[in-house]
């Protein structure tokens, strides 16, 4: 894979989860060790706009590579929060995709933004 294209820096994090004390369940975010800053290349697969609950809702699917780190195991559970710029963006990881390349890691994700 040409370091060219990774020209964008990730966290990868993983949900943890635990009670409140209340019988409620509260998901905290916890960053992977091995995957603090990751070079990645990010692509834009398709996007749209929809109204629902009376706002006016977007979203966007998204395609993620990176360069396999040994040891450490990527889920579609986890996420991804870029460390570029000054708003950051989180992307939800939805599958990891089979791919030819041995030493990369291509992953499907979703992200989006709601407005009032």
């Amino acid at each position: 894979m040409k370091a060219g294209l990774l020209r964008h820096w990730l966290e990868i994090q993983s949900p943890t989860v635990s009670g409140d004390g209340y019988s409620g369940v509260v998901k905290t975010w916890a960053t992977v060790p091995g995957l603090e800053a990751v070079p990645a290349a990010i692509d834009a697969i398709s996007g749209r706009e929809f109204l629902a609950a009376d706002r006016e809702l977007a979203g966007a699917s998204w395609r993620i590579t990176l360069r396999e780190t040994p040891g450490v195991t990527v889920e579609p559970n986890m996420r991804g929060v870029e460390l570029d710029g000054d708003a950051p963006r989180t992307f939800d990881f939805v599958a990891i995709l089979p791919s030819h390349a041995r030493e990369q890691l291509t992953i499907a994700a979703t992200g989006g933004t709601s407005q009032p």
